[in-house]
């Protein structure tokens, strides 16, 4: 990430009524390795208001990017709003004239990435006979009777 691809703010140019600060990041913010399962593509775009007071500085507002992403349970590509509406950063004892909020606010949204990437909440996936994609239509697989359960090998064991 380039240098000047950060947020700085001039401290000085809080006034009483706060300072607004909107614009976007290039998608290397998130310096995330690409890789088939989750990609970064869009910009990080930020509308934030700065506040101070004495020698304090509150930041509230809201982050937000598009992720391209694989469901875990299906496989399909789809495009996964991530927004923090609820940005609040505090800075003590600010004493020099910039503040860097780049990292702070990076830190922010990649907390807001889903853990489990699912193109819809009830993705009904694969089937693990034949590969169908259930979402799209049903397979004629059927499971054989009486197969083992993936957790049947837990009840042998001596806890």
């Amino acid at each position: 990430m380039n240098k000047n691809d950060g947020i700085r703010v001039n401290v000085k140019h809080i006034v009483e009524e706060g300072l607004l600060i909107t614009g976007n990041l290039p998608p290397s913010i998130f310096d995330i390795d690409e890789s088939d399962r989750l990609d970064s593509p869009n910009p990080l775009a930020y509308d934030l208001m700065a506040f101070l007071t004495a020698h304090t500085i509150l930041i509230r507002g809201t982050l937000r990017t598009t992720l391209r992403c694989r469901c875990d349970r299906c496989l399909h590509y789809y495009d996964h709003l991530v927004e923090n509406s609820d940005v609040c950063l505090f800075y003590e004892e600010v004493t020099d004239d910039f503040l860097d909020l780049t990292e702070d606010v990076r830190e922010d949204l990649l907390l807001s990435f889903p853990q489990k990437f699912l193109c819809v909440p009830d993705c009904r996936g694969l089937c693990p006979e034949c590969g169908q994609n259930l979402n799209v239509r049903k397979c004629h697989c059927s499971a054989p009777v009486g197969a083992p359960c993936a957790f049947d090998k837990l009840e042998g064991l001596d806890l």
